[in-house]
């Protein structure tokens, strides 16, 4: 046989086994996320990169909570005074293992809050955030993935629909995400 051939099968069964390795379903994750506004998208702004870190366990195969903090946009909208805004949320997250891709979908309340050096003030709005997306389990104990979160702030929405249409892309993030799966 061609050793090109060979070198193809190699690896095939190579990845092949570690998917199958990767195929346990995780009990606890820490992860990092990379998000973007669609509006960031829209203005070719990639300077609005919003960087976060999220903790997730689970209860069972299927069920599980997780609880995240995101710094919105800090090298483009960091507020006077060293004062940053922090999207912090609490979610319960449903998912189906699959073995090598993890389809899940989180629901739960989100708030955001202003930090400074000597403290912090939340900033008075519960939102709902919704994400869905996939992981993709390439070892045992790393996971990659990408999903879509969406931040709607109900007592804007009830007080003035119009305000819809303006804030669907800004409050809109798609992130890549990075799990260390325990």
């Amino acid at each position: 046989m061609n050793k090109k051939v060979l070198l193809v099968i190699a690896i095939i069964v190579l990845v092949g086994s570690f998917t199958l390795a990767a195929a346990v379903p995780s009990v606890f994750d820490i992860g990092l996320i990379n998000s973007y506004s669609i509006q960031s998208f829209m203005d070719k702004d990639f300077g609005d990169y919003s960087p976060g870190v999220r903790l997730s366990g689970y209860l069972c195969k299927w069920f599980g909570v997780s609880a995240d903090v995101t710094a919105f946009a800090p090298f483009t909208y960091g507020l006077e005074g060293g004062k940053f805004l922090l999207e912090v949320g609490a979610d319960g997250i449903f998912r189906y293992p699959f073995g090598l891709v993890e389809p899940y979908l989180a629901i739960g309340p989100a708030y955001r809050m202003v930090v400074e050096e000597d403290g912090f003030e939340f900033v008075e709005q519960v939102l709902f955030s919704a994400r869905a997306g996939f992981d993709f389990n390439i070892l045992p104990m790393l996971g990659v993935g990408i999903e879509a979160r969406y931040f709607l702030n109900l007592p804007d929405l009830i007080h003035d629909f119009t305000k819809f249409e303006d804030d669907v892309f800004y409050n809109t993030r798609v992130a890549l995400t990075v799990k260390a799966k325990f």
